[in-house]
This record gives structure tokens, C-alpha cells and sequence, in this order.
């Protein structure tokens, strides 16, 4: 052993790195020299350097050391082998040392640029939501923010929206009123925040006339409000207090990794809305905010004049308004013009729509390439006790943006209140930003689906849909404030496989009540077509149905076939639940969609399956099964050809487990693919005999029982529940008027002919 040579293992990377004249250069690693094991698994608890790479699925399996080497991933000086400090890049002026604890995911990005919540980066991730969150881009250049609104509402209007005296107040110390506030704290005095208040008061124009409504005062109003606004579904993007961040239990099976990294309110805190905003706007802001403001991210509950004075009155009663707030004297025009030089200065424009600014260009440096910043070039100020590193010195800037301030160098950055989990990230996202991205070869690769799926998710993180819903098996916050969930907001997921595209792209631009007896409301959100168009491709791709069309064809449906559905329909008494609203009197109202959306609005072929086996699409789903063990497939362990039949045989068959078969129920025998319609004949536990079959040969080897289920009538379609399950099917895509059977029983359908199939 003493006697053994060192093998140097080395991989060669071209046109990896660029020198400082852009040209591709070559990378050597010789990580694994050391490395031994790192690609083999079993060594997962062997000390370092002998240890397996962690979770080889997920990185290894992707990411082909010899394709993409360790370097590329981890950082530290390849080329080295004389020491692990050398080989980690631990000396000085090497730019590029090994990465360690979340820093280590901060090379996803160079392959990874166009996905904005990374699987298995979560501190990468994090850090790229909260850029996105607390508009980090409205001072600074930083790469894939460009498509971004700005962060902050428009101020345009604002006369008519906030009180004076509270406009000076949160300018100054925007927590004192909102704690989990975006806005971050400019560390200004009192007069420059009546400056600023000043000019972004004076730059904007009021459009809609003051107005003075009566009435809110009156308890009633304020808990019809109350009930409104917990039941309509503001709570899925608002709170009013603490006590509104306790929600229930989880929704059970919702166990999915987080589509968007939400890291403070979607929607502002309401606690202490009286403080803030006139009441003539809250109730036409409640009405229809894109009207006041086009861009907001605020959807229409569709409220009537009513029920939005009620909410306001609701919101208003919750904290005694400022008297003084209303009638509060701005500054004169020297104040006006002191603001004015203020905004363009604090970089005020970069996150509020302000009249007067939109020449104004960003006041913060370039953020793309931080990542190459050497210490000399970052200033400590008068800091001694924090590491030259840029490590420590980004933090600490995150963490406490004037620490590095001297009296000659004043630093304009406000202070965010990050917590230090919040100030890593970011560091993690900025330790990516470097002038240039992995070469072509090295690049992740996104096919049409994924590319759909990504483009979904930023609509995701838009419109805040996991507020209410379920997405990916992941959200539904609104959800769990349900103990019935069937009260709440539908889960999504599946809804590719379930609706068709042109109806879900119709209902998303012009919502349509599907469950009129709920008290939850799916919003307008007025969404651009191109939006829409992005949640309906993103939906249907995460199901695999990537046609962007459904067609059914109705003239294929054999008349017979329809009466036979008809027929089913009403023995099923399924009007008893997808009945009209409001129902006629004496009846019960509806507990389940009305069906005469069923033709334009579902996939057939998802119909098919949710008949067969709603709990399946569902879990804990009220749809009752009608055709219960339909679909319930057991293996055959050995089948022997038995009695002739006139032209048919009968099989007796061994079958793994208790195949749930009743004599004289049709079934399925699936050989090599190919189905074989039979019916059983005798069941004894596992043994079952079945007739009505070809002839399959003497013995029957690897094969499948498919039970079709119990049918609704034994008598219809041949007792086959697959036949039946199909006319209801077709009667549901044909039928324009659902109505209940006439009292007299309707005479039973004859079997209608074989529907063609092509």
C-alpha cells in the first residue's frame, strides 16, 4: 500500500470560463483524485474525502460530473492537489473558493437562469422571491426582473386615497403602523418626511369627487361586514390581526414543496385601515379596484354597492380613526420642491408610479455581475469588527444598509428589517450574479411543457392563487380555515386533466358562478389574455395535455346510446345534487355544480374516469360512487381453458387477491395489452370462472381481472358498468336542458348499438 502511486483523475471542460477578454477558456478538475467515492453509492457515512455525493438522484443523476464537473457546482481551485486549503481555493486572490452551507446552491443559477423557484435550492430560491417581493429592482439592475410591475402602488391619485397627516407619519416609520410592511424605513427626520409627503401629495390629481357616506356607524352594517369579509375570501390574501394568521388544521394529503416563497403579506394588514385611507375610497376601491388603479394585484369580488359599505364599515370600525389625520397641513412650495428633490434622490420613483419622475433613472449600481466584487473594492467605512470578506460584508450591508456610513459617505439604502435567515438568502442569490452564464453545452434544457409549467408558476406567484387554492399538491391557506372543505375553495390540482382550455381561458377573463350556494367567491381578476393564456397552458401541461383543443363528437353518439344514458342519469337521481339555483320551491338547493355546464366545460375523457371513481380524481369527495371497485385491476397467477360454450369458452382462473367479483358481472381480461370482455361466471374467494371468451389457448400466463364495477341497472347495456359509465357520459355532453323524470317510471332503454370507435 505504501508503495501505491497517486492516480490523478482529471476532466477537462471546454469554453467553461472567460478570461478579461471574453474568450472561452478551458477548466481542469481533479476534485476527484480525492474524491473517490463521491459518484458511488455506500459510502454515504464515510468520513471526507471518501464520502457518496448527497442525494445522488437529485444532483448526480442530472448533473454528470463528467459532463459538468465539481467545480462548476461547488467552486474551490480545480486544479490543485498539493493541499485541501489549495484545492478548496482558500488562497489569496483565488476569486472562486469552495462553497459552503446554502452558499453552495448559488451555482444553480448559471444553468438554471430562467427558473425563479429552483427544487432543491430553497435558500436560492427564497432569496430570489424576496427580491422579487420587496422590489429590489426598482434601485438596482438585477437579472430576470424586467417583466415585473413596480412594487409599490401607484401614487398618481393619491389624494383621494390616504389621509395627509397619516401619508407624513408612515412615510417616517412606515412598522409603526404596519409591522409586516414591505416598505422598508429611510431612517429621515420629521421634515423630510413632511418634504417628501409635500410633493408626492401635490404631484398627484384627484379623478373622483369627494364624497361623504353616512351610515357606517351602524352596527348592523358592521357585522354584515364582518360576516362578508370572512366568508367571501379577502382572507386569502388579507389580515386584520394576529389572530387571523392562526389557520386550521392542514389539508389533509397536501404535503407538496412550496411554488412560491411568500415572505410577508400578500396583501397589506387592515387592522388599522380607519388610520389610513378616506372611507368615499375604500368602499369605490372595494367596488372595483382597477379603476383607481390598473395594475393592482386586488381582484373584484363583484360586490354590490351594499355589501362593499358593509366591508368598509367593517374595516373602519376596526381602529379608531386619527382626527387629526384628515385635516393635517401639508408644506408650502418650498416643502413641494424640497420632496421633489428628495424623491429623485431616496429613489422614491422605483417602486411608486409618482407624476413627474418617469425620466428618472434607478439610483442604485448594477447588481449582475456583484458576484465578482473583490473586498478592496467594497468599502468597510469605519467598521472594524466584521471580516474582510465579501461575505461578511454583504450580509452585514443586507442586514443594516448604513453600517458602512461615515460622515463623508452617506449611503441611501433603506433598512428592510430582514431577519438573518432573509439576509442569507439574498447574500445567495447575489453571490450568483456573475457577468456570464455556464456554457450552451452545460444549460438546462426546457422542453415546451416545462416551459409552460414555468410561465405558470410566475402567474401563480401573480395572482397569489395558493392563497386560496391548492396548486401542486401545495397552498390553499384559505382552505384550511374550512372545517367542511366542500365549503371552501376547490382543489387544483388535476385541473388540466379536468376542464377544457377554451372554457377555463373564457372563465378566468369573465368568471362564471359554478357553485352559487357557497359564500367563498372566485375574483375577477381582469387578467390580460396573455396572463390567462399562461395559467391555461401551465395547468394543462402539469396534466400532460398539451393539445390546445377538446373535441367530442356528438353525432357519433348512437340515439340509443343516448336514451340509455338518459335513462341512467335519472335512476342515479343525480338532479338531487346538480340541481338549479335558486332551486324551485320545496326542493333542496343544490350541493354540486350545475351540469349544464358539464359539455363546454370538462374533458370527456376525464368525465369517464370521475364516474368510474370520483375518490380516486378527489379524495374525500361527496360525489357518491355508483359504480363501486370499478377499475380495480388484480393480477392472474394462472388460468386454464375450460368448458365450450356454443362458440365461446369459459376460463377458471387464479387471481393474487379477492378480485371484489359478483356472479354475472362483466369484466375485463387483459392479455398483453389487449382487453377481453367476459362475464363471471363463479366466484370462490380467489378462484373465479369466467365465460363469454374467445379462445385464448389452453392456459393463460401474465394477465389482469378488470372489474368494471357494479352497474346502476343489471339490466341496461348487458349489466356492462363500462358501457354504462360511457352513455353518461355522452348523455352529459349532448343534453342542453337537464330536467327530472316525470313521476310515471320512463320505459326502460334498449342496448343501443356498438358506438363507433376511430
Amino acid at each position: 500500500i505504501r508503495a501505491r502511486t497517486y492516480d490523478v483523475r482529471q476532466a477537462v471542460f471546454r469554453e467553461y470560463d472567460r478570461n478579461n477578454f471574453n474568450e472561452p477558456t478551458m477548466r481542469v478538475d481533479r476534485c476527484q483524485t480525492c474524491h473517490l467515492a463521491i459518484d458511488r453509492a455506500g459510502f454515504e457515512k464515510a468520513p471526507q474525502p471518501f464520502r457518496s455525493h448527497p442525494q445522488a438522484g437529485l444532483y448526480l443523476n442530472k448533473h454528470d460530473p463528467a459532463a459538468v464537473g465539481c467545480t462548476s457546482c461547488h467552486g474551490g481551485q480545480g486544479t490543485a492537489i498539493t493541499s485541501v486549503g489549495k484545492a478548496h481555493g482558500y488562497v489569496e486572490f483565488w476569486e472562486d473558493p469552495l462553497l459552503k452551507g446554502p452558499e453552495t446552491q448559488t451555482k444553480c443559477r448559471a444553468c438554471h437562469a430562467q427558473v425563479f423557484n429552483i427544487p432543491g435550492a430553497p435558500h436560492l430560491s427564497r432569496g430570489i422571491s424576496l427580491v422579487r417581493e420587496l422590489g429590489c429592482f426598482g434601485c438596482h439592475n438585477i437579472p430576470a426582473t424586467q417583466d415585473l410591475r413596480k412594487a409599490g402602488p401607484d401614487l398618481t391619485r393619491i389624494q383621494e386615497k390616504v389621509q395627509p397627516g397619516w401619508l407624513v407619519s408612515w412615510i417616517k416609520r412606515p412598522r409603526d403602523y404596519n409591522p409586516r410592511t414591505k416598505m422598508p424605513f429611510f431612517s429621515i427626520g420629521d421634515q423630510e418626511a413632511l418634504d417628501l409627503a409635500t410633493f408626492i401629495w401635490g404631484a398627484g390629481q384627484r379623478k373622483a369627487p369627494a364624497e361623504k357616506p353616512e351610515g357606517l356607524n351602524d352596527p348592523a352594517l358592521i357585522q354584515q361586514g364582518k360576516e362578508l369579509f370572512e366568508s367571501a375570501g379577502c382572507l386569502g390574501c388579507h389580515i386584520r390581526n394576529e389572530a387571523d394568521l392562526k389557520l386550521g388544521e392542514p389539508v389533509k394529503g397536501v404535503d407538496g414543496r412550496p411554488l412560491v416563497y411568500r415572505n410577508r403579506d400578500f396583501g397589506p394588514s387592515l387592522g388599522k385601515v380607519a388610520q389610513k385611507v378616506q372611507p368615499d375610497w375604500l368602499i369605490r376601491w372595494l367596488k372595483n379596484p382597477k379603476a383607481y388603479w390598473h395594475e393592482t394585484s386586488m381582484p373584484s369580488l363583484r360586490l354590490s354597492d351594499a355589501e362593499a359599505k358593509a366591508i368598509a364599515a367593517h374595516l373602519l370600525s376596526l381602529a379608531p380613526a386619527d382626527p387629526k389625520a384628515a385635516s393635517a397641513k401639508l408644506g408650502g412650495q418650498a416643502a413641494y420642491e424640497r420632496g421633489k428633490k428628495l424623491v429623485a434622490k431616496r429613489g422614491c420613483f422605483g417602486c411608486h408610479a409618482i407624476p413627474g419622475t418617469e425620466n428618472l433613472s434607478k439610483i442604485g449600481p448594477d447588481l449582475s455581475a456583484f458576484a465578482t466584487k473583490k473586498k478592496f473594492e467594497l468599502s468597510f467605512g469605519n467598521v472594524v469588527d466584521i471580516p474582510k470578506t465579501w461575505e461578511a460584508w454583504t450580509f452585514a450591508k443586507i442586514k443594516n444598509p448604513k453600517i458602512y456610513q461615515t460622515e463623508r459617505e452617506e449611503l441611501l439604502m433603506p433598512n428592510f428589517d430582514l431577519s438573518d435567515p432573509e439576509a442569507t438568502a439574498i447574500r445567495t442569490l447575489l453571490r450568483s450574479m456573475i457577468p456570464h452564464s455556464a456554457p450552451p453545452s452545460a444549460l438546462a434544457k426546457m422542453d415546451d411543457r416545462q416551459r409552460r409549467i414555468e410561465a405558470g408558476r410566475r402567474m401563480i406567484e401573480k395572482y397569489n392563487c395558493v392563497g386560496c387554492h391548492v396548486v401542486e399538491n401545495w397552498g390553499g391557506d384559505l382552505l384550511r380555515r374550512y372545517p367542511d372543505p366542500a365549503q371552501g375553495p376547490p382543489l387544483l390540482n388535476g385541473e388540466g386533466a379536468k376542464v377544457q382550455p377554451d372554457w377555463f381561458f373564457k372563465f378566468l377573463r369573465n368568471v362564471v358562478i359554478l357553485r352559487p350556494w357557497l359564500k367563498v367567491r372566485m375574483p375577477s381578476f381582469q387578467m390580460p389574455e396573455e396572463d390567462a393564456a399562461a395559467l391555461v397552458d401551465y395547468f394543462a401541461a402539469l396534466d400532460d395535455k398539451l393539445r390546445p383543443y377538446v373535441h367530442f363528437d356528438r353525432a357519433a353518439v348512437p340515439p340509443a346510446a343516448a336514451v340509455a344514458g338518459k335513462d341512467l342519469f335519472q335512476k342515479a337521481e343525480c338532479l338531487s345534487c346538480h340541481g338549479e339555483f335558486p332551486p324551485p320551491q320545496g326542493q333542496e338547493p343544490p350541493t354540486a355544480p350545475n351540469l349544464r355546464f358539464a359539455k363546454e366545460r370538462l374533458r370527456p375523457d376525464w368525465v369517464l374516469d370521475w364516474i368510474r371513481n370520483p375518490n380516486r380524481l378527489q379524495p374525500g369527495t361527496k360525489m357518491p360512487t355508483f359504480f363501486p371497485n370499478a377499475g380495480l385491476k388484480v393480477p392472474v397467477l394462472k388460468g386454464a381453458r375450460g368448458e365450450r360454450e356454443g362458440e365461446l369458452w369459459t376460463y377458471a382462473l387464479d387471481a393474487a387477491a379477492d378480485p371484489e367479483l359478483q356472479e354475472n358481472q362483466i369484466v375485463g381480461l387483459i392479455i398483453g395489452g389487449r382487453t377481453h370482455v367476459a362475464k363471471v361466471k363463479k366466484v370462490e374467494g380467489r378462484k373465479v370462472t369466467l365465460t363469454g371468451l374467445g379462445d385464448l389457448g389452453r392456459t393463460i400466463g401474465k394477465a389482469e381481472i378488470e372489474n368494471h364495477g357494479d352497474p346502476i341497472d343489471p339490466e341496461v347495456l348487458g349489466g356492462d358498468a363500462y358501457k354504462q359509465i360511457e352513455v353518461l357520459r355522452d348523455y352529459l355532453m349532448l343534453e342542453e336542458k337537464f330536467a327530472p323524470p316525470a313521476k310515471a317510471p320512463a320505459p326502460r332503454a334498449q342496448t343501443p348499438p356498438a358506438r363507433p370507435r376511430g
